[in-house]
């Protein structure tokens, strides 16, 4: 059992290849590759303005407070 393609790492060799011709080591770095995939995930909560990173980690805290207080009912059942 394979766990990617056959494939996959030519198709990765030719796409390096193919930026490399456009862009030079450039494009092949962290900081040329920025900005070609405009629908990756953030990486963080740091590109959002103040209020709403008070509102995400308000909202992390009573996660994680709740979470806190169902593996202290589990344990205590244990």
């Amino acid at each position: 059992m394979t766990i990617i393609g056959r494939s996959t790492p030519e198709e990765c060799l030719k796409r390096w290849r193919r930026i490399f011709r456009k862009k030079g080591n450039a494009g092949l770095t962290a900081d040329g590759r920025k900005g070609n995939n405009p629908h990756g995930r953030p990486k963080g909560i740091e590109h959002l303005p103040d209020k709403e990173k008070i509102k995400y980690l308000e909202t992390q805290i009573a996660y994680l407070k709740a979470e806190n207080g169902f593996l202290t009912k589990l344990r205590k059942k244990s």
